[in-house]
């Protein structure tokens, strides 16, 4: 290979890796576009700010509203910042804390777990019009997830009980199972402490039910349902306190 080509293979050679670089550089830098939907977006326009820690990460670029009546709101997260907005941030509209202008927002930007997998451009995510909407309605998903979970285990657990099916006593005792479950959760609906002041008596309920096992000479059983409602109950306090 003469000297010409040997020259000209590493000028191409500087081209290519320039172009990469390019490329890499402007797709690292390029903002992450997503969109949140709000049930109504008071004070959100173009140009409003989505903020992370008081630090503006991003910008709202337009508005629309569905057939639905939620408004969707475009919004772009800046390149250097888009690693740090994950698939479980939360997006909840809130008064600027300058005290300049009453009425001017921001949409503040909340990470709720730091290992959750990246945000994708384009998604489309849930937003909240005020913070008392999101405690209400995230609240509300950790009671559900944490009721859904121990129905599913009552359900397995009960199947142990097929020789009781036709007795009246099983009947009860599921009644009973059932009803604990349901009075735990309407003190939950009430808040944190309202659950802590009906343990007592939530407690008392669950050892009556252990007894009815016992008696049936279900001691096993016994010790497996207060280890899973146990569970519950932590499952139900870690929802609400992170709310």
């Amino acid at each position: 290979m003469n000297r010409k080509k040997v020259i000209g293979a590493l000028i191409l050679l500087d081209v290519l890796i320039v172009a990469a670089l390019v490329y890499w550089f402007g797709f690292y830098t390029k903002g992450l576009d997503i969109s949140i939907v709000f049930d109504e977006a008071k004070g959100v326009s173009r140009g409003t700010k989505l903020v992370m820690k008081g630090v503006p990460i991003g910008e709202v670029r337009g508005l629309k509203v569905e057939e639905s009546g939620e408004v969707v709101v475009e919004a772009r997260i800046y390149g250097e910042y888009k690693d740090r907005v994950n698939s479980s941030a939360v997006f909840i509209i809130e008064p600027v804390d300058t005290g300049l202008q009453a009425d001017e927002r921001w949409i503040v930007v909340e990470v709720i777990d730091e290992n959750a997998p990246s945000l994708e451009r384009g998604a489309r995510v849930r937003g909240y019009k005020s913070r008392a909407q999101f405690f209400v309605q995230s609240g509300k998903r950790a009671l559900e997830r944490a009721y859904e979970e121990f129905s599913n285990w009552l359900v397995e657990f009960e199947k142990g009980f097929e020789e009781f099916r036709r007795d009246k006593r099983y009947e009860e005792l599921k009644d009973e199972m059932n009803a604990l479950m349901d009075e735990v959760v309407r003190s939950a609906q009430r808040g944190i402490e309202e659950l802590r002041k009906e343990m007592p008596r939530i407690k008392e309920r669950l050892e009556s039910i252990l007894r009815e096992l016992r008696e049936l000479g279900r001691d096993r059983e016994a010790d497996r349902f207060k280890e899973e409602f146990d569970r519950y109950l932590k499952n139900l306090e870690h929802g609400l306190k992170e709310t």
